[in-house]
């Protein structure tokens, strides 16, 4: 089971929270028996145009991502589920790429 972390801003919008709990159940099935290695970090923010969006940090052990979602995104469980796992995707290739530069003696201060 993934690690689920709600902040207080999720927790005061009772919708906000039903969508953020609807959605989690569609992040577990994309991740599946990887859930227990992902925490999932639910922060509500702003975008550029100062809309409410929702931000989801995806976190493992060694890299982590993120993505904002909108509302009318949020009640799109096909659309969901792509973004969901093209997030997963990204967190793979970072902890890939991270493992490959472990393998290869490759430190962060390459290139500098």
């Amino acid at each position: 089971m993934v690690q689920f972390v709600f902040h207080d801003r999720i927790h005061r919008s009772h919708p906000l929270s039903l969508l953020v709990e609807q959605a989690n159940r569609r992040l577990e099935e994309v991740l599946g028996p990887s859930a227990s290695l992902v925490c999932a970090e639910w922060d509500r923010g702003e975008d550029s145009f100062g809309r409410e969006v929702l931000v989801l940090r995806l976190t493992d052990s060694s890299s982590s991502v993120i993505a904002t979602f909108d509302s009318n995104e949020m009640q799109q469980p096909d659309r969901l589920q792509d973004r969901f796992r093209r997030m997963w995707g990204d967190l793979l290739q970072s902890r890939s790429q991270r493992q490959l530069e472990a393998v290869l003696g490759i430190g962060e201060t390459a290139g500098e």
